[in-house]
């Protein structure tokens, strides 16, 4: 898994964290913030650059 979390996973309590902030356990960080639903922002960035660069390779192909 390359993302540091699962991209659908809310943690509500987490929601709208400033980019840098530790996570429910304190030991990683959210490194570009999370969401309104608490829901990391980096996972949720490379995931859909991961389905972005399969549908454009799927296109060009």
């Amino acid at each position: 898994q390359i993302a540091p979390a699962d991209p659908n996973r809310q943690h509500l309590i987490q929601r709208l964290q400033p980019p840098l902030s530790p996570n429910e356990q304190g030991e990683s960080m959210y490194w570009l913030g999370s969401d309104g639903l608490g829901r990391d922002v980096l996972s949720r960035l490379i995931y859909g650059a991961r389905v972005s660069l399969a549908v454009g390779v799927a296109a060009v192909a």
